[in-house]
C-alpha cells in the first residue's frame, strides 16, 4: 500500500506542476476562493441543461466546473492564499455539485444502494471536515484537512463517472459502466477516510 501511495503521489506531483504552471498566468484579481464560488454557480445551468435534457450543454459546463476544481488549489499554493477557510470551501464546493448532479442525473439510472453509499461517504467527509477536525484539536489532536492522494483520484474517478453518465443519456446506453466507474470512486473515497484518520497526531498546545 505505501509502495502504491509513492507512485500514485509522485504521479500527481508531476501533474500539480503543471497546473501551477497554467496558475502562475491567472491574474492577481482571481482568488482560489473565487474559483470554488464560481464553481457552486455553475451548479444552477447544469441543473438547468439537464432538466432541459440539454445533455452535451450541461457536460462542458460540468467539465468546466471540474477544471476550475483542479485549478484552485495550485493557484492557492502558487499566489500563497492557502488558508483554513479555503481547506473547508473547497472539498465542500465540490460534494455540493457532485452530489446534487448525481441525485438529479443518476436516481433513476443507478443503483440506489450505490447512490447511497456515495452520498454517505461524502457526508461523513464533509463531517470530518467541519465538525470533527475543530473538536479533535481542541482535544489536542490534527487531523489534516487537505485533500489525500486516494481523495485526489476519488474526484477523478467521480468526474469521469459523471461525464460517462451524461453520455449514457444522450446515446441511451448502459449504465453498467458508470456503475463499476463509480464503485471504484467509492473505493478510494473510503481509502481517503481511512488516510484521514490515520494520519491524525497530537498537537502541543491544543486550543482550549
Amino acid at each position: 500500500m505505501n509502495g502504491l501511495t509513492r507512485f500514485l503521489q509522485g504521479i500527481l506531483k508531476h501533474i500539480d506542476k503543471g497546473l501551477q504552471g497554467v496558475a502562475r498566468r491567472i491574474p492577481n484579481s482571481v482568488t482560489p476562493n473565487f474559483l470554488t464560488l464560481l464553481r457552486i454557480i455553475f451548479l444552477a445551468p447544469i441543473i438547468i441543461a439537464i432538466q432541459g435534457e440539454n445533455y452535451i450543454t450541461a457536460t462542458v459546463l460540468f467539465l468546466l466546473a471540474y477544471i476550475l476544481d483542479i485549478l484552485d488549489g495550485p493557484l492557492a499554493r502558487v499566489k500563497n492564499q492557502v488558508s483554513e477557510f479555503g481547506k473547508v470551501f473547497d472539498p465542500t464546493a465540490d460534494k455540493i455539485v457532485f452530489v446534487t448532479v448525481l441525485i438529479i442525473l443518476g436516481w433513476n439510472a443507478l443503483p440506489h444502494v450505490l447512490i447511497y453509499i456515495i452520498i454517505g461517504l461524502e457526508l461523513f467527509l464533509v463531517l470530518l471536515v467541519i465538525f470533527f477536525a475543530p473538536l479533535a484539536r481542541r482535544m489536542g489532536i490534527a487531523i489534516e484537512l487537505g485533500a489525500n492522494v486516494y481523495g485526489k483520484i476519488k474526484m477523478l474517478f467521480q468526474t469521469l463517472g459523471t461525464i460517462a453518465l451524461f453520455i449514457t443519456f444522450v446515446v441511451e446506453a448502459s449504465t453498467t459502466t458508470v456503475t463499476v466507474i463509480f464503485s471504484i470512486a467509492s473505493l478510494f473515497s473510503a481509502l481517503s477516510i481511512l488516510g484521514h484518520l490515520l494520519a491524525v497526531k497530537r498537537i502541543k498546545n491544543p486550543t482550549l
